[in-house]
């Protein structure tokens, strides 16, 4: 495996992206769409707790 440079690594991550992102609508596409009724701020809340504990952050920190 070679090294490469940051900008080729980022246009290799995201043609990465690109096709599993086309992957997963063609799988989405197959599925029956069923709608649900949720709460965004808790959602957003969930998300932001992930994202504290992945990147290490406290609330000192913020």
């Amino acid at each position: 495996m070679q090294l490469l440079c940051p900008a080729d690594n980022l246009a290799e991550t995201a043609d990465r992206a690109a096709k599993l992102t086309s992957q997963l609508l063609a799988f989405a596409w197959r599925q029956a769409l069923t709608t649900e009724v949720f709460d965004a701020a808790v959602k957003v809340g969930r998300v932001a707790d992930m994202l504290r504990t992945v990147m290490g952050w406290t609330s000192s920190s913020i």
